[in-house]
């Protein structure tokens, strides 16, 4: 699966809408930089990839044209986009003449082209079958191209709903309830990216409802859906590397197609000058640089697998070293990065500590004390991955962290007391001094909710990193609003990011959970409460209550 074309090394195969999601995920989990091309018959579509993000979308159908896209949009009326094409002089863009007859606002022209990226990603779902290949863009690096000329596109979200649409249930299903396949496996990293996914408040709970592996027959039990896509998103997950099947083996073929040839360019490049240097010497003195040449080409040639599953697992002592080195420290220690790494560093250093640590548990059994630590490793690269890879959660913990308050990865297993040592509790240890909070933590007790909101606002414009004002507007916008917008649980669940041991934010969000029926979400919100309050009375009696199915 690859073939030489020019210069460069283009991966290609078979299309369909199984091989499409995982071409897309490979890249997208890789960070590859290059054009993807899917063809049926004499049309195609183009995807330009930077760092694994789509940044732009090429089509030759007449419905992907832009002056097609914009009338049928309402934003160009008919009339006005025939006058202005038939007025465009050999060369002029169409974009450009638009904006200067006043046609439409260049951020709106700029908007819609964001969005036509974004309906386009999925858009090669609509074949069932053709071609595809990527052309690799190695010397394309994110971290040297300015942020803000990068279009910001719901990648994620675009092909899940490409799925929904364009993929039948029916043809999907028979892998899915396949008895062979065994038990459905999360992937760690599937809880931070399923968000992106937008998929429907029905469906939000499946992480969940899978936990630490559950069968088929037990998911459609706990996620109830007579929609179909239930089906297709266990479909979906699996096709992208999400989740697994204990029962059956990962197909990494087009993975390490791409992999193969994103490499293949490189070596090429600096192998090809000693090939034709020497003229002095013959053949017969070249054999031992050669081969020292092809086996570091073939190691370069082997970095980008050197992240997957197939690795070895790491042995006892080697978990136990990464856990003493890691686990207690701050955010970008725990990484082993420089706080200024850029995102792709950060995203890449995270996805290959949580492919070696799961292989740890995949490959053999450890032994209990080995796998909590294990379990405390993977948590905390989660933790770590939803904060430094979201610009305002970084912003607000770069603060935090200069100011000596920074948040640390730790073990909420842990006895460390009896080390002892204080468990380190970097929001709590000190409350916030404000006497906007103090005030609104006083109207708060009175049930005065919105009053509190107003001081909270200003407490959060004073020191918006603070969890105990984050967790406090949290509750406070539950009290007032319920459900309504989403904020309450964004705010308690920012809180908890920042300090993980937050008793009032632990407490909260799991009040909020029973009142949403999402108890097992609350159950484990409730047992972390009770290893870090100073009363835990309430906790377990309210947990005691929810195992036995009564309410709060």
């Amino acid at each position: 699966m690859g073939k030489t074309q020019g210069s460069g090394t283009l991966a290609n195969g078979e299309h369909n809408r199984l091989n499409f999601v995982r071409v897309f995920f490979a890249l997208f989990r890789h960070q590859r930089s290059g054009r993807l091309e899917v063809r049926f018959g004499r049309k195609a579509r183009q995807i330009l990839l930077l760092g694994g993000e789509p940044i732009s979308y090429l089509s030759d159908l007449p419905e992907d044209n832009l002056s097609r896209t914009l009338v049928n949009a309402g934003l160009v009326p008919p009339k006005q986009m025939a006058w202005i094409k038939d007025k465009l002089s050999k060369g002029e863009s169409l974009e450009e003449a638009l904006i200067m007859a006043g046609a439409i606002a260049a951020k709106q022209l700029g908007e819609h082209k964001n969005n036509r990226v974004k309906v386009g990603i999925g858009s090669p779902l609509q074949w069932g079958s053709g071609e595809w290949s990527f052309s690799p863009r190695p010397t394309l690096q994110v971290d040297r191209i300015d942020p803000k000329l990068r279009p910001k596109i719901e990648s994620l979200s675009a092909v899940w709903h490409a799925v929904e649409h364009h993929v039948s249930m029916d043809a999907v299903f028979p892998m899915v309830s396949d008895p062979s396949a065994g038990d459905v496996l999360i992937d760690p990293i599937c809880p931070a990216l399923f968000p992106s996914f937008q998929v429907d408040e029905a469906l939000s709970a499946l992480p969940e409802a899978i936990g630490a592996g559950e069968s088929v027959e037990n998911i459609f039990r706990k996620v109830p859906d007579s929609s179909g896509n239930l089906v297709k998103l266990l479909w979906f997950l699996e096709a992208a590397g999400l989740v697994q099947r204990s029962g059956r083996t990962a197909d990494t073929t087009i993975e390490d197609a791409i992999a193969k040839a994103y490499t293949a360019p490189r070596a090429r490049m600096v192998a090809q000058p000693k090939r034709a240097a020497p003229k002095a010497q013959p053949n017969t003195s070249r054999p031992a640089p050669t081969s020292q040449k092809r086996a570091k080409t073939s190691a370069a040639a082997a970095t980008p697998a050197a992240t997957t599953p197939r690795l070895s697992a790491p042995t006892d002592e080697m978990l136990q070293h990464d856990y003493e080195k890691r686990i207690g420290r701050d955010f970008y220690a725990f990484l082993g990065l420089p706080s200024g790494s850029p995102v792709p560093s950060i995203d890449k250093k995270c996805k290959g500590l949580a492919r070696r640590w799961r292989a740890a548990k995949a490959e053999r059994k450890l032994p209990p004390d080995m796998l909590s630590k294990v379990d405390a490793m993977l948590n905390g690269v989660q933790l770590v991955w939803r904060t430094l890879t979201d610009s305002t959660h970084r912003a607000e913990y770069d603060k935090r962290l200069a100011q000596g308050r920074g948040p640390t990865v730790d073990d909420l297993r842990a006895k460390r007391p009896s080390q002892g040592k204080p468990v380190p509790r970097p929001a709590t240890a000190q409350p916030e001094p404000e006497s906007d909070f103090s005030r609104a933590r006083a109207l708060i007790a009175r049930g005065r909710w919105s009053q509190a909101l107003k001081m909270l606002k200003q407490a959060r414009l004073e020191n918006p990193s603070s969890p105990d004002v984050m967790a406090a507007l949290g509750w406070t916008t539950w009290n007032l609003r319920g459900d309504k917008g989403g904020d309450a649980e964004e705010f308690l669940k920012l809180a908890l990011t920042f300090d993980p041991r937050h008793a009032n934010g632990l407490e909260w969000l799991a009040r909020i959970k029973v009142e949403k029926n999402e108890l097992e979400s609350a159950k484990r919100l409730l047992q972390q409460l009770i290893k870090v309050s100073d009363d835990p009375r309430w906790a377990q009696t309210a947990l005691r209550n929810l195992s036995r199915g009564g309410a709060r």
